[in-house]
């Protein structure tokens, strides 16, 4: 699905303002670039939340550069608290929103298309530390790679009102590449640790598919 038809999606009724605000996010601030050296704004909370339109047209629409400052995403456009209606979509939620924070002022939430067929994406390249051993964030999304690798996720128990989930990223430490977040689901405070991943048991890996579960039920019924 092409950016335009993403756009009617949010907003069916408000096409011609839309599509008007595609032109500019096209034409003026394009995709984010690639983050160098290592990474930032894991936490996302150094958006900016401009809208690409002044008062009083709606404000649900910031260019992906000014809401994921350091990262490069699929969608040139991020609804700012207002989810997809069908199409594959890249949102930034903060405090005032319906659905919930993790932790801090902003988490992301990525949408597979209704269908399934089209999957956002979100990356950025920078150098892994030295030292690392895990590579742990909040929520849970269908694919994560480093540099094409992808990584195995279990998850470390519930945290914030969601799930920690962790990889082992130890052979990559001290590398440079780019980290990938693709498909379904919420993201937020995403970091690298010192501390390695205990062996997942039976009890957490079901923990872990149900609440991938829970959290997709909770997008398509708040929908």
């Amino acid at each position: 699905m092409n950016l335009l038809q993403l756009i009617l999606s949010l907003n069916g009724d408000r096409r011609v303002l839309f599509v008007f605000a595609a032109g500019i996010v096209t034409f003026s601030t394009g995709f984010s670039a690639h983050g160098q050296g290592t990474f930032q704004n894991l936490d996302f909370e150094a958006a900016q939340i401009i809208p690409i339109l002044p008062v009083p047209f709606p404000q649900n629409l910031v260019a992906t550069s000014n809401a994921l400052p350091g990262w490069s995403a699929s969608e040139p456009i991020i609804p700012y608290n207002t989810i997809s209606l069908g199409a594959a979509a890249i949102s930034i939620h903060d405090q005032d929103d319906v659905y919930h924070v993790f932790e801090g002022k902003y988490s992301v939430l990525l949408q597979q298309s209704f269908n399934g067929l089209v999957s956002p994406s979100l990356w950025q390249v920078g150098a892994i530390p030295e030292g690392s051993k895990s590579l742990r964030y909040l929520g849970g999304v269908s694919s994560v790679t480093f540099d094409g690798h992808p990584l195995e996720f279990v998850s470390l128990g519930p945290s914030h009102g969601t799930y920690l989930l962790g990889a082992d990223i130890s052979e990559f430490a001290g590398q440079a590449g780019e980290l990938r977040f693709s498909g379904d689901g919420w993201l937020d405070l995403i970091g690298f640790s010192p501390e390695p991943i205990p062996e997942p048991s039976p009890a957490a890996l079901h923990l872990l598919v149900g609440g991938f579960a829970f959290l997709r039920l909770r997008v398509r019924q708040k929908a």
